[in-house]
């Protein structure tokens, strides 16, 4: 063989050992970029995790909190609710010697108290003494008639007029009781509801039947659902 050929395999040669360092060299440079890479990635996941971790102990505890403003709001709405049924309750038995009548008409110049006394007397076979009515008054309205409100003397007189009033069906005349606005509100509410067949108010309590036929008592501030549980046997 020439000189020359010599040369040329020695060449190839040495391109080989060369191609061979370089591809050995980049495996390590690649093995040692992925170890920083993983290395920084497992760094990266520990101080995430430990984010995690704390968000994790810091929403547990805002959740704490949380649970425990809402139980004080339950607590408080309880206590507001308390005060505001004490306060309606006074002011219903402010009202209880009082009905209202509708449908009553009144002759021209007659007083209130002179109709009450007729109507009690010749439709509800009531006699009234000089005293049984304490005050007797038109109230406004843009009905027509116009209600009145009638005070008695006693409780015990009313409830007898209250005992009586169905003897006024048909008449075109109707006795309620005296109800606070809040009462009257419920009272209406109940009077809309789906699930009640009836409803009605006695000695300023107000009660309902279901449609299921469970009667209870209706107090300010609860629903029809927490009433019947209220008052159903345990």
């Amino acid at each position: 063989m020439s000189k020359r050929g010599n040369k040329d395999l020695d060449f190839d040669a040495m391109m080989q050992r060369m191609e061979d360092m370089l591809d050995t060299k980049l495996k390590e440079v690649k093995t040692q970029i992925i170890s920083e890479i993983q290395a920084h990635i497992t760094k990266d996941i520990k101080v995430i995790k430990g984010h995690v971790t704390e968000l994790q102990k810091t929403n547990k505890q805002q959740q704490k909190t949380i649970l425990e403003l809402e139980e004080k709001v339950t607590d408080i709405s309880k206590q507001l609710t308390d005060v505001k049924r004490h306060t309606i309750n006074n002011e219903q038995y402010s009202r209880r010697k009082n009905i209202r009548i509708f449908g009553l008409s009144l002759d021209e110049h007659q007083l209130c108290n002179a109709a009450v006394i007729t109507l009690l007397e010749t439709k509800l076979s009531i006699k009234v003494n000089t005293g049984d009515i304490v005050t007797a008054h038109v109230l406004p309205s843009i009905n027509s008639p116009k209600p009145i409100i009638v005070q008695f003397a006693t409780k015990s007189f009313k409830m007898e007029v209250m005992k009586r009033r169905k003897l006024l069906k048909g008449t075109g005349t109707t006795i309620a009781e005296d109800l606070c606005r809040e009462l009257y509100t419920t009272l209406s509410r109940l009077r809309n509801s789906s699930e009640v067949n009836q409803c009605w108010s006695w000695d300023c309590k107000l009660y309902a039947k279901t449609k299921s036929g469970e009667t209870t008592n209706i107090l300010w501030g609860e629903t029809l659902e927490q009433a019947l549980l209220r008052t159903r046997p345990a």
